[in-house]
């Protein structure tokens, strides 16, 4: 398979702990999460989801997102994977459908989220004779969320309207020096409001929020060949050293590094 055109499939066990946050990230691929037993929390730019037994959610590429840890054990299948991964002939119709979609439920995915994961299983994880078997599981899965409505814009919790359009502000702003006070004076808001928003809703801090979505947008232009430098202007840092440095920290490799 082409290191481009990748699939990692996880199955999780997790223990009865308290409540706490133990994973925050955004990334260039699809994750799909499926919880097996139990429930979990999952805040999804901005929008908290409350996943039980039987419920998945499709995080998009680019899409920051906080796991929240269960007060009771959960089960989960964790599945990520690139873009290229879909099959060509659905490509453009699942990017589409995914816009619009994030809580999965039905009883067709169900059926085929249950076999799935049992073949990711500690007994059955390590054997290779099941890895075709379960990418086409997989691929007869994103067929299915393409092709039929498992949810409703109606039944999936709304974000914060300020909130959103901070989010956005940013999103729209990646190429420029965005810093809170900034935020702030555009949407007439006081830098504190802003702070606030995010601490309540996001779960970190408006400058960590940003230095992760420009770092991970840097990585996408520079896999797209996009000369570094004008990787660097588009991401807001007009001293490609500043760049250099920030961006070797934050991914504790090179620009370079990305180069097919």
């Amino acid at each position: 398979m082409d290191k481009e055109k990748t699939i990692v499939y996880s199955y999780h066990e997790s223990d009865n702990q308290d409540s706490r946050f133990f994973v925050s990230h955004c990334h260039l691929n699809y994750e799909f999460l499926y919880i097996v037993k139990g429930e979990i929390g999952i805040i999804l730019e901005g929008v908290t989801y409350r996943l039980k037994c039987g419920s998945g959610l499709l995080i998009q590429p680019l899409q920051y997102h906080t796991v929240l840890r269960s007060n009771c054990p959960c089960d989960r299948l964790v599945v990520e994977f690139s873009p290229s991964f879909l099959p060509s002939e659905i490509r453009d119709d699942f990017a589409q459908a995914a816009n619009g979609l994030s809580l999965i439920r039905g009883e067709e995915p169900y059926a085929i989220l249950q076999k799935l994961a049992g073949y990711l299983t500690p007994l059955r994880s390590e054997d290779a004779k099941f890895i075709p078997l379960r990418d086409a599981l997989f691929v007869e899965l994103l067929y299915c969320l393409t092709e039929h409505d498992i949810a409703s814009s109606q039944e999936l919790p709304k974000v914060h309207p300020m909130l959103e359009k901070i989010l956005e502000l940013i999103e729209r702003n990646l190429d420029k020096a965005l810093t809170i006070e900034s935020i702030a004076g555009q949407l007439f808001l006081s830098p504190s409001s802003v702070s606030h928003l995010f601490k309540r809703y996001m779960k970190i801090s408006v400058k960590q929020y940003i230095l992760n979505k420009k770092m991970i947008f840097a990585s996408k232009l520079i896999k797209e060949g996009v000369p570094l430098n004008l990787v660097s202007e588009r991401c807001g840092y007009h001293n490609y050293s500043s760049f250099y440095k920030i961006f070797t920290k934050f991914n504790e490799s090179a620009p370079s590094a990305l180069f097919r």
